[in-house]
């Protein structure tokens, strides 16, 4: 809501402000004017002469501007920033290659804020520009507040001026200078309207788009009833209560009221001398919430070779909805020039269509319908207009053939030539700055190519689908031939200079990896560009990654392995195995997310199969080498890491099964040597010497639960282990048989009723514990034997503790015996 009065000062801010003036003064010698009646025009709903509303509207923005955003997100609920955004997601700047943008009233930035940032986010530019004009200078240093945050501070990107739209100085703001000209919730505080377009249109090129975001009238009633309501109660009181400040709150509900409604504001926008859609919401502007405000735009008109073209939003919309464009007003400006008739021959024809192609793959016209129904005519035509066979090689062609020949070379020829111009502008740039040169370029090129390609449909329907079914090759749909000349024309020859695409998106990976942040999106733009441009001749239709394998997947496994050697052997040589462990299964997972993120899912496996052997397998036997202190100090983490990774490899586990089972068979052993070295090997207790063993298979069971995952090769280190020490340790000699008697009388002891384990459950428990030692009895005849004469003595004496857990144990060893 910036004000515009008649002084003309211009200012761009600067870390240190400074002020530059352009001054309107009278020369000398010049005749003084006679004295006229003073102008007048409404302020609010009063009427001033105009030098009065200048110092009113300025005082007004002198108040506010410290609280204008506050203001501004309180009175619309923050629903002015949607407005914003669709103002500019409607406009798409960068969509047609780099821009020079005005703001005009934009003092706070931050529509010029959203313009560079739709410009980057979408298109990778960063060359589009914004001046920022706005004649309160409380306003500018607002918005310079507010850039001096973001990235495009003290770049060429934005400069802030102090000017008056309704004069914007010439030596400044030239003639045909920009190519979009915004102006935001502005336009109605100016003094004179007329004279602000006058201005818009004179810096704007030909071609360039004029958008007007302002508030507007609303057409329900209801709507425009509680708008009403809510605009002259609710907005004075937020304008006294957060800006102190009601009257300027006032007067800007009232210049709201004010302002010409949405056709009549539209034929002024035509009056200036800018083309319009037709007067609808759709058409010459956009409502937004019923009308509360409204998107005026207009096209200051340009000429072709054979008409003038206007330019809906100056951007894309226009093959959605052409018809929103009259035929006068793309036939209008001066002396048209008539479509070419049916019978035109090709030198008419091509130079009709490739002004119209030129603008679809630069600018995206209007004129879609007129150049569709001339490529149609061209080609259903029977009139031969003197082509030869020979100009295609082939005898026998029908007339209709040879043109669509001659068409379709044409087409080739063009995108070449355009192309030619891409390469030269790459020739100087490289690593980010190519990439996003590239990006940018590729996004405007295939959306062009699309448009182009739904052109010329008739031709691929019937002259190129002709052509393929009859076997010749080198003849494609006309999108798959506009990519076939970027490959050729634009792609290879940027590859053939050291590979320079490729390396650039290397490095930027190589980056990433050393922990900087990259634009990903520009990356992933990129290398779908290399999958874009695979082609089987035999079948267009089917997906080919040939150009992807071989200038980036090649490359990057390539890359990626001499990248990750080389930081693991650093990595190993100066930190512990606890710290590389961690330390690779963070870098798999960053390159499985790096696949998802911007790579193609073929490079999946080549990509992490290379990772491990470079991170694991070349590192295996450290791994293995380690793992004894690991288990030594129950670093269960580390081992669980270990076993994750060494799974990735083959026979990984092996060597770890081997060393597991050897740490397991000693902790056996020690264990019992403890025992019996505390009592004659004739006197071991066999509730400590069965405690002592299950300890040991606890304990290394757990481990094998949870650092390796339950897994067979493991649980079978495990028994392998425990058989061992179980039937072969201090205890036994070389006996095959204490082992078995010791287990034997604990169970005895357990089933007398003089045990303490008074609870049947905690019996059962106890029980459970005595058979899995069972199990590893190599010689069960004879455990069976010593357990089969406790039994008996406890049913003679009487002193079984309880007949369940006799028949649940002898169903035990019966299921034992039968497993063995």
């Amino acid at each position: 809501m910036q004000a515009f009065t008649r002084s003309a000062r211009a200012l761009r801010l600067r870390p240190t402000t400074s002020f530059t003036r352009y001054n309107h003064t009278q020369s000398a010698g010049q005749p003084t004017p006679e004295p006229t009646q003073p102008r007048t025009t409404s302020f609010g709903y009063k009427t001033v002469p105009e030098e009065v509303k200048e110092t009113l509207v300025k005082n007004v923005f002198d108040s506010v501007a410290s609280k204008y955003d506050l203001m501004n997100d309180a009175t619309s609920f923050g629903v002015h920033r949607l407005w914003k955004d669709s103002l500019v997601s409607t406009l798409r700047p960068g969509r047609r290659g780099p821009m020079k943008c005005i703001d005009v009233g934009g003092g706070t930035g931050d529509i010029a804020l959203r313009i560079l940032d739709y410009a980057k986010d979408n298109y990778y530019d960063r060359e589009t520009t914004v001046d920022v004009v706005d004649i309160n200078a409380q306003m500018l240093k607002e918005g310079y507040k507010r850039f001096k945050q973001t990235m495009y501070h003290n770049t060429p990107q934005i400069a802030f001026h102090e000017a008056n739209a309704q004069s914007l100085p010439s030596e400044k703001f030239a003639d045909n200078s920009y190519d979009l000209y915004t102006i935001a919730f502005c336009i109605r505080n100016c003094t004179d309207i007329r004279e602000v377009l006058k201005e818009a249109h004179r810096v704007l090129k030909p071609g360039g788009t004029f958008a007007c975001l302002e508030f507007s009238r609303v057409n329900n009633p209801l709507l425009e009833t509680l708008y009403d309501q809510y605009s002259f109660t609710v907005i004075p009181l937020l304008g006294t209560i957060l800006a102190g400040d009601r009257h300027s709150y006032q007067y800007l509900v009232e210049s709201i009221r004010k302002f010409p409604p949405q056709p009549e504001f539209a034929q002024m926008i035509r009056e200036a001398g800018f083309a319009t859609g037709k007067d609808m919401d759709g058409g010459a502007w956009e409502n937004q919430w019923g009308g509360i405000a409204c998107i005026h735009t207009g096209v200051k008109l340009r000429r072709t070779g054979q008409f003038w073209i206007p330019y809906k939003h100056g951007v894309a919309t226009c093959l959605r909805a052409p018809a929103r464009w009259t035929h006068t007003t793309i036939m209008s400006a001066g002396s048209p020039f008539p479509m070419p008739s049916a019978s035109a021959d090709l030198a008419t024809t091509w130079a009709f269509l490739e002004e119209g192609v030129d603008h679809i793959m630069t600018e995206l016209l209007t004129g879609y319908m007129a150049l569709y129904t001339v490529a149609y005519n061209y080609c259903t035509s029977s009139k031969m207009h003197g082509a030869t066979t020979e100009s295609i090689g082939v005898a026998g062609r029908s007339g209709a053939n040879l043109m669509g020949f001659d068409l379709y070379n044409n087409l080739s020829r063009y995108f070449v030539n355009r192309l030619k111009g891409l390469r030269d502008q790459t020739d100087t740039l490289k690593d980010e700055a190519l990439l996003q040169r590239y990006a940018g370029e590729w996004t405007r090129y295939t959306a062009g190519a699309n448009d182009v390609n739904r052109l010329f449909t008739f031709l691929n329907r019937h002259w190129v689908k002709r052509e393929r079914d009859e076997g010749r090759k080198g003849v494609y749909p006309v999108y798959i031939l506009a990519l076939v000349q970027w490959k050729n024309s634009l792609f290879i020859p940027i590859q053939q200079m050291q590979h320079k695409l490729a390396n650039a998106v290397l490095r930027l990976i190589e980056d990433q990896r050393n922990g900087n942040v990259i634009d990903q999106g520009l990356v992933k733009k990129v290398v779908d560009s290399f999958v874009s441009l695979g082609l089987d001749d035999t079948d267009i239709s089917k997906a080919c990654l040939d150009v992807y394998t071989e200038h980036f997947e090649v490359p990057f496994i390539e890359a990626t392995e001499k990248y990750y050697k080389h930081e693991s052997e650093a990595f190993v040589d100066s930190s512990s195995i606890s710290d590389y462990l961690k330390r690779v299964e963070e870098r798999l997972r960053e390159e499985e997310d790096r696949v998802e993120r911007y790579l193609n899912t073929q490079t999946r496996k080549p990509l992490i199969s290379k990772c491990e052997q470079v991170l694991i397998k070349d590192h295996s036997k450290l791994m293995w080498d380690s793992f004894q202190s690991l288990l030594d100090y129950d670093k269960d983490e580390d081992m669980q890491r270990m076993y994750a990774l060494l799974s990735r490899i083959p026979e990984g586990h092996e060597p770890l099964r081997k060393n597991f089972e050897e740490h397991v068979k000693k902790a056996g052993l020690a264990a019992v040597a403890k025992l019996v070295g505390e009592a004659d090997a004739g006197d071991v207790d066999p509730k400590a010497y069965v405690d002592a063993l299950l300890e040991v298979h606890q304990k290394n069971s757990e481990t094998v639960t949870r650092s390796f995952r339950g897994e067979a090769g493991f649980v079978a280190s495990l028994d392998k282990a425990c058989r061992e020490f179980v039937n072969r340790n201090a205890a036994t000699g070389s006996s095959n048989s204490k082992s078995p008697e010791l287990i034997a009388k604990h169970a005895n002891l357990l089933l007398r009723e003089s045990n303490k384990l008074a609870e049947a459950d905690d019996l059962e428990i106890a029980l459970n514990r005595v058979m899995i030692l069972s199990q590893y009895i190599e010689d069960k005849d004879v455990f069976q034997t010593f357990y089969t004469t406790k039994l008996s003595k406890r049913l003679i004496h009487g002193v079984s503790a309880s007949d369940e857990s006799e028949a649940s144990i002898i169903s035990k060893l019966k299921e034992l015996h039968l497993h063995t």
